[in-house]
């Protein structure tokens, strides 16, 4: 009975499929790097937005939205500000 099956064996990898793997490696690790750098200022904006409201029970709150915070954290502290945190969110992809 098992004579009737074809053989399984594996296709055979082409030389040219593994003459970029540090290169390849490299670009892996950039994309998810380049990505924190643009969406850690709005994880900025959403831890302060959520510890706006533990530390102000019925007061006016300091951010109105995301984008408010983000610039009103822009405007005080600047691009470091912004951007806090960006070594553990690089870290963390």
């Amino acid at each position: 009975m098992l004579r009737f099956l074809p053989p399984c064996f594996p296709e055979p990898v082409p030389k040219s499929y593994g003459a970029g793997g540090l290169l390849g490696m490299a670009f892996a690790g950039l994309g998810p790097a380049g990505a924190a750098v643009f969406t850690n200022p709005f994880d900025v904006a959403k831890v302060r937005m959520q510890l706006q409201g533990e530390a102000q029970s019925g007061g006016e709150k300091a951010y109105k939205g995301s984008f408010d915070c983000i610039w009103k954290t822009y405007t005080s502290e600047g691009i470091a500000g912004t951007q806090r945190g960006l070594q553990a969110a690089v870290l963390r992809e």
